[in-house]
């Protein structure tokens, strides 16, 4: 009996086109396994794409390469001698190599190769970015630490970051999976379960803040905390519902210097105690005696560095590593969005790369302004750097600014990744001239007094 319904006809053959494929990719992976795809077809993934519009994932077959269908294939619809088979397509689209090898069976997991899936689960280098930027925090307070305090601060600031990650990973497996940046996650790729994922950022997500509130410092157990949860359970789903999510997640990457600063015993909210102190420029100008005394006069908890002890935890040190933190942010990320620009679209996230280039090329040129200012006046104000550190910072700052002045005169994505790369090495930079001018710490004055033991020593020789 011929099939005369048009409706049959096209109900059978995309019967037959998921056949083929599935027959075609479940052979690919059984010649190397050895295995039955028929008989074993629960030891196979479904060779389909995570869609954002079906929790289960939809199929989605990408029109890139095709396959020649089998004879013995066609048996799966009745047709007699007779039917026409021209309205049967012999050529069928399949997977590119690419995509398939995405889709391979789950691996047993082995110890070495759960902690490398939990390593990627934790996104090792943001985790290491964290790590350094507490620890940078721990540095530039005045406040003396211990080993077993800087230990704890490493070790919470990474388990908090890590499961702040993992949490994320989580939430957007149908999303990453559209994107090349992230397509090859662990979770994406199954290689690690759901439930499994969720567990470990469950463990770390209680030993981080812990670690951090008893060994180190409530406050730093609760900025670990809070930052945590921010990230998770904020930023993430913002980013698909405003581009504020930009500004959530600078504030979540400015929060580790301000934990290392906190973990030591520095200061954070001024009080009487812990006084907002502030460090005057070594010069005799009217209009700059002037100021000072009006900030002292205007503000509450505003006072002058002379008379106070040094070594305070001066409130005012830890605002500024986070504002500093926090406008490096924008020149960092908003490039990397730019010339990324293609897959936040597809994966629909609400960056401004995407829905308003002119203005994210802005926000990198205005905070990259605000870095130069608070690199000349802001930080030797609080009191983390000598004002020597205004000087020696302008060649960076000057730099740095030209790339975003780059980018937001041509919006090229060349210029962007000019900016991303000069982001990368202008906070090290920066960050170790602090830690050279150092208010506190006497480097040149060490240094000339070497030097002048050792011409002492060769005058006395000579004599």
């Amino acid at each position: 009996m011929r099939i005369r319904s048009s409706a049959l006809n096209s109900r059978c053959l995309d019967t037959l086109r998921a056949k083929a494929r599935t027959l075609q990719c479940a052979r690919r992976y059984s010649s190397s396994a050895d295995v039955d795809p028929i008989a074993s077809n629960n030891k196979f993934l479904n060779f389909f794409f995570h869609h954002p519009n079906s929790p289960r994932g939809r199929g989605v077959a990408p029109q890139s390469t095709a396959v020649q269908v089998p004879e013995d294939d066609r048996r799966g619809i009745d047709l007699r001698r007779g039917a026409d088979m021209s309205r049967f397509p012999v050529l069928l689209p399949l997977p590119s190599e690419e995509e398939l090898a995405t889709f391979k069976m789950i691996p047993t997991l082995t110890a070495p190769s759960t902690l490398k899936m939990y390593i990627e689960l934790a996104k090792g280098r943001l985790t290491v970015l964290n790590v350094l930027g507490a620890m940078t925090g721990v540095a530039l307070c005045p406040l003396p630490t211990t080993v077993p305090v800087l230990l704890a601060t490493a070790a919470g600031t990474a388990l908090c970051s890590a499961a702040a990650n993992t949490i994320n990973q989580i939430s957007e497996v149908p999303y990453d999976a559209q994107m090349s940046r992230t397509r090859m996650r662990p979770i994406v790729r199954r290689h690690i379960k759901p439930l499994h994922a969720a567990t470990f950022a469950t463990v770390t997500g209680i030993v981080g803040p812990a670690m951090l509130w008893h060994l180190a410092s409530p406050m730093a157990g609760a900025i670990g905390a809070g930052t945590m949860l921010l990230y998770a359970f904020v930023y993430t789903p913002l980013k698909r519902r405003s581009v504020l999510n930009t500004w959530v997640g600078s504030v979540v990457g400015a929060a580790p210097p301000v934990l290392g600063w906190a973990a030591v015993g520095g200061a954070v909210v001024p009080s009487a105690v812990h006084p907002v102190l502030l460090y005057a420029p070594p010069v005799s100008w009217q209009w700059v005696q002037d100021v000072m005394l009006w900030l002292e006069t205007s503000l509450p908890f505003v006072h002058s560095a002379a008379g106070w002890p040094f070594a305070n935890g001066n409130p005012l040190g830890a605002a500024m590593l986070f504002a500093f933190m926090f406008s490096w942010q924008f020149p960092h990320f908003n490039p990397l969005a730019h010339f990324t620009r293609d897959g936040y679209a597809i994966a629909g996230y609400r960056m401004l790369a995407v829905t308003n280039p002119a203005m994210n090329a802005r926000v990198s040129l205005r905070h990259s302004v605000l870095l130069c200012v608070m690199s000349s006046a802001l930080i030797p104000l609080s009191g983390l750097t000598t004002w020597t550190f205004a000087l020696t910072s302008a060649i960076p700052n000057a730099v740095f600014l030209h790339g975003a002045f780059q980018f937001w005169r041509t919006r090229s994505d060349k210029n962007a990744r000019w900016l991303f790369h000069i982001s990368l090495a202008y906070l090290p930079v920066l960050f170790g001239l602090m830690m050279y001018h150092k208010e506190g710490t006497e480097w040149m004055q060490s240094i000339k007094s070497v030097f002048n033991e050792e011409e002492e020593k060769t005058v006395a020789t000579r004599t």
